[in-house]
């Protein structure tokens, strides 16, 4: 799958069950009438029970290995513990007697696969292959060998890597949706807590206050910190002619689907000690239920129409 029909299929994932899980939540809150520790109550076990479908970002497709990345020319494989290509390393495990000759460009990812072998080449040059066919296929490579000592009976591979697909993403994506739709389903009921919390008249400063948090504690350094471990998850970057990373067309899976699921569970663990933390003060503290929150609204919006005992007493 490519990375632009990742992205439509992802989005068209989580979009409807985003939609979903706020409408659920919010009818839940209305239809049984929670007070304000009772909407902390669901928020806490919606956000707990979001730890089992969280478990999905396990699942992981395996690539095909590929000449010069996970193994050199003459299939001796690289250790796992190593980082990601250099360009040094590649020209150095890339570049064969076959290839020698084709002036090679390190800096082009452009995978190959051979496919009776299952194995893939870095791009064509490196394969060794001379002609090719609407740039999908490519023949007479020279390169292709079944192990160091014995040649292949392919000469063709064809564009891309190997590997028809794989099972992992459709239980990937339906336990993908369940998780969005669970953490969305605590929003609406999270907000209107907060609204029932704090003075009619508090309710916009309470507001500011809680998105200030959102930004210094969430949207401002989780993309910093994602960034850096997708980085590190990088297994080939593609650079411009000064060295300078650019993209990367290829990641390590396993690692990427780990730190995923370790970052994500910690962060949904301070979620529901904070959710557990706010029941407990909760149940303490005054409860305000619906009906008596709809009278504070109902006198603060009396107080703002009628004039007070001294205007009148002026006029």
């Amino acid at each position: 799958m490519s990375a632009s029909t990742a992205s439509l299929v992802t989005g068209g994932v989580i979009v409807p069950a985003a939609v979903f899980g706020n409408i659920l939540g919010g009818s839940l809150s209305k239809k049984f009438k929670w007070n304000a520790t009772g909407m902390i109550l669901f928020a806490l076990i919606v956000e707990s029970s979001s730890l089992i479908f969280g478990g999905c970002f396990l699942f992981h497709c395996p690539r095909s290995e590929i000449i010069g990345v996970d193994r050199d020319a003459n299939f001796t494989s690289f250790s796992r513990s190593m980082p990601s290509v250099t360009m040094a390393r590649m020209e150095h495990t890339l570049n064969n007697t076959c290839n020698n000759r084709c002036s090679c460009d390190g800096s082009i990812y452009q995978p190959v696969c051979d496919t009776k072998e299952n194995v893939a080449y870095f791009s064509p040059c490196y394969a060794g292959c001379t002609d090719s066919v609407d740039n999908k296929y490519y023949s007479n490579c020279k390169c292709l060998s079944r192990t160091k000592d014995e040649p292949s009976t392919s000469t063709t591979v064809k564009d891309g890597l190997c590997g028809d697909g794989c099972f992992w993403m459709y239980p990937f994506f339906v336990l993908f949706a369940c998780y969005v739709c669970v953490a969305f389903s605590s929003a609406i009921p999270i907000q209107e807590s907060e609204l029932r919390s704090v003075p009619f008249d508090q309710r916009s400063l309470a507001f500011g206050i809680r998105w200030i948090f959102i930004r210094l504690l969430g949207t401002i350094p989780a993309p910093l910190l994602f960034g850096v471990f997708v980085d590190k998850a990088c297994v080939v970057w593609k650079v411009d002619q000064n060295n300078k990373h650019l993209d990367c067309p290829l990641y390590n899976n396993a690692f990427l689907s780990t730190f995923i699921v370790v970052c994500g569970t910690a962060l949904k663990v301070l979620v529901i000690i904070s959710l557990g933390l706010a029941w407990h003060f909760s149940r303490k503290a005054s409860k305000v239920t619906p009906e008596t929150y709809e009278e504070q609204e109902t006198g603060a919006a009396a107080d703002q129409q009628c004039p007070s005992p001294k205007l009148n007493e002026r006029f």
